[in-house]
């Protein structure tokens, strides 16, 4: 992934993984003014904030908003620069930010010895949440930031944070302080960049993933995502999060199966394995768009030919073949004490983060007993066909997948051993999935984009998987809006 790191008038381009330092691309460091935004940030950058198709930038008292692709200076959105006062923080941070830290719909802001945690879509100010700003010092850092950060990086399931010649590295979800992992902090000189930034960071920017070679990737795409599991172990508190990064086009969808009529449209399966002996044996939930609507959807088997709920309601209109970057939408599983999973909460959010349609649909109000309730041990996520076998083809569409449970998830090829059933969907789509690395975290950060816009060909994964059955998508008038608060989102305790 590339990422901008800022230091007075210079910056640098960096190649990197998740963790450690990268390599410093070729002809680096190079000069503000190569970015060509008059007379903004020529002496330095304060802060820098990645919100999904528009990065934020800071210096002095002003700010200004750039649309840009994964490198490069991009291009400044009209009547910018403007001042950090309009984003009516009451006085926090007017004359100037230090660090910036991208979270999901969560996002902090340092100034000196205090930070305030914001509620926002990609774009705007947000809404500064209850009871901030607080001090640094509430992290528990010890005497690390105490007194202010100089810059913030968000690095997937790490996020590193910058004071002056050192630096920590923190495991965290996307709320609260994290862990501080052992050994930190240490010295910016040890990442080898020369004599850039050895005495300190001004600002960092994570920019988004590189998946210009889709040939690289052609292990992970449509049908075939990333197994989540924990070698066998139930998964709670499971959530899947897409933020659309570049608008989505849909060109064509291939043809159905079973005599069902076409549907134009794709969907976002987050396809469940129960471990054995279940009765829900295999489960699926679903937000899915038809080009009209956008709506949520729950399927679950005790095998592949027998359904046990087929449910769904609409979240929220929709028009045309077009989602356009800056949308997000949640699926987040719901458990019982037992680790059973009860059902799914669905939310569909606007491009400015407001709520456009939330549902919450549980298993046992649709025909599912309580004694049929399973837990999980194993699930993927998919960008595939809206239903009936059939494939979409996108011409765009670019973004990120936040995969995240209470337990430490491994990504793998195949789901665990012990799980009810071998089954992997039958739609597919010209999707692409990012490399994820094969340690134990509780928090991924995924990109996902599109190949050629040519009709994919079905694959599967592991050894011996069968296909689910086609997904059924219920009639619209079964489909009734419903729209509810924005459903609690918090996996970790709140700081």
């Amino acid at each position: 992934m590339p990422t901008y790191f800022f230091k007075g008038k210079r910056y640098i381009r960096v190649t990197r993984d998740e963790i450690g330092s990268g390599k410093v691309d070729p002809h680096y460091p190079a000069t503000l003014d190569n970015w060509h935004w008059d007379d903004f940030g020529v002496n330095g950058i304060d802060a820098a904030l990645y919100s999904g198709p528009v990065d934020y930038f800071f210096s002095g008292d002003r700010y200004i908003r750039v649309r840009r692709g994964d490198t490069g200076p991009g291009v400044v959105d009209a009547g910018y620069p403007k001042h950090i006062s309009t984003w009516g923080w009451d006085g926090f941070g007017a004359n100037g930010i230090d660090a910036a830290l991208w979270s999901d719909t969560k996002c902090y802001f340092f100034k000196g010895d205090q930070y305030i945690r914001v509620t926002r879509g990609d774009t705007g100010q947000g809404v500064v949440d209850a009871d901030y700003p607080k001090h640094i010092s509430t992290w528990g850092w010890g005497a690390f930031g105490a007194d202010g950060i100089d810059a913030a990086l968000n690095s997937g399931s790490k996020c590193y944070f910058f004071k002056g010649n050192e630096y920590i590295r923190v495991t965290r979800g996307d709320i609260g302080p994290g862990t501080v992992d052992v050994g930190y902090p240490k010295l910016i000189s040890n990442w080898h960049w020369g004599e850039f930034a050895t005495t300190g960071i001004d600002a960092a920017l994570f920019s988004g993933f590189d998946i210009t070679d889709p040939v690289a990737l052609a292990d992970l795409g449509g049908n075939s995502n990333y197994l989540m599991a924990d070698g066998g172990s139930n998964l709670t508190g499971v959530s899947v999060t897409v933020d659309i990064t570049q608008d989505m086009t849909l060109t064509a969808n291939g043809a159905p199966q079973g005599g069902n009529d076409s549907v134009s449209g794709w969907s976002f399966q987050l396809n469940c394995y129960s471990p054995k002996p279940e009765v829900d044996a295999v489960q699926q939930y679903i937000i899915g768009f038809d080009t009209s609507n956008c709506y949520a959807q729950v399927n679950n088997w005790k095998d592949k030919d027998t359904y046990l709920i087929n449910a769904g309601s609409k979240l929220s209109g929709m028009s045309g073949n077009t989602l356009s970057a800056g949308h997000k939408l949640r699926i987040q599983l719901n458990n019982d004490a037992h680790a059973n999973i009860t059902g799914a909460t669905f939310t569909f959010y606007d491009v400015d983060g407001s709520v456009l349609g939330s549902d919450t649909i549980n298993l046992t109000d649709n025909g599912i007993s309580e004694s049929q309730l399973s837990p999980i041990v194993a699930y993927q996520l998919n960008i595939v066909g809206p239903g009936y076998a059939e494939s979409a083809t996108f011409s765009s569409g670019k973004g990120t997948i936040i995969h995240q449970a209470h337990q430490n998830m491994v990504p793998g090829a195949s789901e665990p051993a012990d799980a009810e059933a071998n089954l992997i969907t039958l739609e597919n789509a010209n999707t692409t999935y990012g490399q994820l690395s094969g340690t134990g975290e509780t928090y991924f950060l995924q990109d996902f984009g599109v190949t050629t816009a040519k009709a994919p060909k079905p694959r599967q994964v592991g050894p011996g998987a069968r296909f689910l059955p086609p997904l059924h998508i219920p009639p619209l008038e079964q489909r009734q809006t419903r729209r509810f608060p924005t459903p609690a989102r918090q996996l970790e305790d709140a700081e």
